[in-house]
């Protein structure tokens, strides 16, 4: 065998194979009945196609008669995961880019879309990071401003300058009730007021208006503490506060020492 073949055969073996997946799991309806099969989602419809256990009959079941969802984890999406955390972002991005969209509206486009569009923005590719939000929203308007991918959205916009189309989405957050993504709009704001320019009026606005008030008013959604709590403890260093820097600090270390944002 040539070396030049020897060398492609090795490398596509070296390639995870991402097989078309099928989504299968138990819908719960609204009346209260239970739908054990696998399901695709249909956008033009707005309805999922659903094949009952056992069964090769196949019916139409209307996103609005869906109460709950429970779909098996698509295979490669944890270990896609990890990659981006791990700083191999672009190893991941044709695996996460497949399982959001084969899982559509399917419980696992979510994180699937949140750590692709991270992903895309640890590479520098803005637009595509965008496209990839754009892409949610399309199935579910309210993803620009509630959840999980909302708040990588928000990430995406700030990146590309998207400042009117933030400030609708930050707004619409607050104005929803949603307390993770209340929280979370509050900490686009203050990253938002770095942005403008690094100076002393920015960073205590930031704290103020921003961090803090995630710090202090949304401790049940502990997701967002970490994060909060390192960038204000670096506001607080930039502005000379080495007191409420240190009280940041420890707080992280002691409340969230296996998060990132400790390791930080």
């Amino acid at each position: 065998m040539r070396s030049s073949t020897m060398i492609a055969v090795l490398a596509a073996l070296m390639v995870p194979v991402v097989i078309h997946a099928q989504a299968v799991g138990v819908i719960q309806t609204v009346e209260g009945n239970r739908i054990d099969g696998t399901f695709k989602w249909l956008s033009a419809a707005k309805a999922y196609e659903v094949t009952a256990r056992g069964q090769n009959v196949n019916m139409q079941l209307p996103l609005e008669k869906v109460a709950d969802m429970r779909i098996v984890e698509p295979a490669g999406l944890k270990a896609a995961i990890q990659a981006v955390q791990g700083g191999n972002a672009v190893a991941a991005i044709p695996v996460l880019e497949k399982i959001s969209v084969d899982y559509t509206n399917l419980q696992w486009d979510r994180p699937a879309i949140q750590y692709l569009v991270e992903a895309y923005l640890k590479s520098g590719d803005v637009k595509k990071a965008l496209s990839a939000c754009e892409r949610a929203i399309a199935a579910n308007p309210e993803a620009a401003y509630k959840g999980e991918i909302a708040v990588s959205y928000w990430r995406a916009l700030l990146k590309d300058d998207k400042i009117t189309k933030l400030e609708d989405a930050l707004g619409r957050a607050v104005a929803s009730g949603d307390q993770y993504s209340s929280a979370y709009a509050l900490m686009l704001r203050g990253d938002q007021l770095v942005a403008k320019g690094d100076t002393k009026e920015n960073r205590q606005a930031a704290l103020k208006d921003g961090y803090l008030r995630v710090v202090m008013l949304y401790k049940d959604v502990p997701e967002a503490q970490p994060e909060a709590l390192y960038k204000a403890m670096k506001c607080f260093e930039a502005i000379g506060h080495s007191r409420g820097a240190d009280k940041m600090r420890t707080a992280l270390k002691t409340e969230f020492a296996s998060s990132e944002w400790a390791k930080k």
